[in-house]
């Protein structure tokens, strides 16, 4: 069976196979109570005005891309060594619609690996995967589709594989060929077209394998093909914003404008960082908004990092350990550098301490409180 791995996949196998269905429907324009019905068999080119509802049908039996086709592989073999895994959809090239088989690889597949890739493909569309995928019925403007992948005799299709070991997952870099580490999917979020999920190619991080989905982008540009930043759950980065080092933008988060979310930066709940705002260090949540020329940094001196949180805005900037919650509004210019070890808590008008570990000025039958600062 094909096992999991950690190295990087560098090579993109795409299999295309020819696609027909049985057509269930009733005679147009006719009541269904007086209209016989019809069964009809339609080959890939007719299949072509069906593509959207097909590939739907198709990306839910694959749990958008989840799902791995070589699970059944029964062999640990050169092969299953190659392959690091596999995923049904269909596309549209030249014109016709086609099955298509996407195998991401480790390395590339000498001929008899590839016939025997091929074969085992052809066994799966004719058994299982592809008998699950045509019990579907596949429900269409004037009637139903069952959907077939491959060769089926009764239909008549022929194989008719093309299989392309391709580069365009790749990006040149230093004239070497380095390999993406994920990949722009079709998903379009339900209230923007232009923005569609992404699908990672390999390990990032320790929370992200193939295939895994992650948020939206507008365009490459959004989130770098580099170390292991990424995008989680429906968060988005769009327009000109960018995130990239080991950040990490999730939830509903939102990173727009030109605005930079970097290095260990993390952005979640329903924060919005936009503008020409940059995120370099600390932890953005709930409904903060990073405004204008906002900057987050890290304190060197004491590691302290910034944390902003409820509803507050920031569009000057914080350095260190400094926390922006409920109604705290820091203005543009305003910079707020802590180099020590304590704490400072800005909530709306007031300003809190809480000192640093080891640094609490009590006696011991004391309890340490934060102290509340006029500011």
């Amino acid at each position: 069976m094909i096992r999991s791995k950690t190295p990087n996949t560098r090579f993109v196998m795409k299999i295309y196979s020819t696609l027909a269905a049985e057509f269930l429907g009733f005679e147009p324009g006719i009541d269904p109570d007086f209209s016989d019905l019809i069964i009809q068999h339609i080959d890939s080119d007719g299949l072509k005005r069906y593509a959207s509802e097909i590939k739907a049908a198709v990306d839910a039996e694959t749990r958008e891309g989840r799902f791995n086709f070589m699970s059944a592989y029964p062999f640990i073999d050169s092969l299953s060594s190659k392959v690091r895994y596999a995923t049904p959809t269909v596309e549209e090239q030249n014109g016709h619609l086609y099955g298509c088989l996407n195998v991401y690889l480790d390395e590339p597949l000498n001929a008899d690996e590839r016939q025997l890739l091929l074969t085992y493909t052809q066994q799966q569309y004719q058994s299982d995967w592809g008998r699950d995928i045509a019990e579907q019925e596949i429900e269409v403007e004037d009637g139903t589709l069952h959907l077939h992948f491959g060769s089926d005799a009764e239909l008549n299709v022929e194989v008719g594989f093309v299989s392309i070991v391709s580069k365009e997952n790749l990006v040149e870099r230093n004239d070497a060929m380095e390999q993406k580490k994920y990949e722009i999917t079709d998903i379009a979020h339900p209230s923007n077209s232009k923005w569609h999920r992404i699908r990672a190619l390999e390990y990032i991080g320790e929370d992200v394998e193939p295939g895994d989905l992650g948020g939206f982008v507008e365009s490459e540009d959004n989130l770098s093909q580099e170390d292991a930043c990424w995008i989680f759950n429906d968060a988005i980065a769009c327009e000109s914003a960018r995130v990239s080092g080991n950040a990490v933008l999730k939830d509903q988060a939102v990173a727009r404008g030109t605005a930079l979310v970097s290095n260990n930066a993390e952005v979640g709940g329903k924060a919005i960082v936009q503008d020409y705002a940059i995120v370099l260090e600390g932890y953005v949540s709930e409904s903060a908004r990073i405004c204008g020329k906002a900057k987050l940094t890290k304190e060197l001196d004491s590691e302290g990092v910034p944390e902003v949180s409820g509803a507050a805005y920031v569009y000057g900037t914080l350095s260190g350990s400094v926390h922006c919650c409920g109604e705290a509004i820091i203005l543009p210019g305003t910079e707020l550098r802590n180099p020590t070890p304590d704490l400072f808590i800005l909530n709306g008008d007031k300003v809190y301490l809480a000192p640093g570990e080891n640094r609490q000025d009590v006696c011991p039958q004391q309890k340490p409180k934060a102290k509340d600062i006029e500011r």
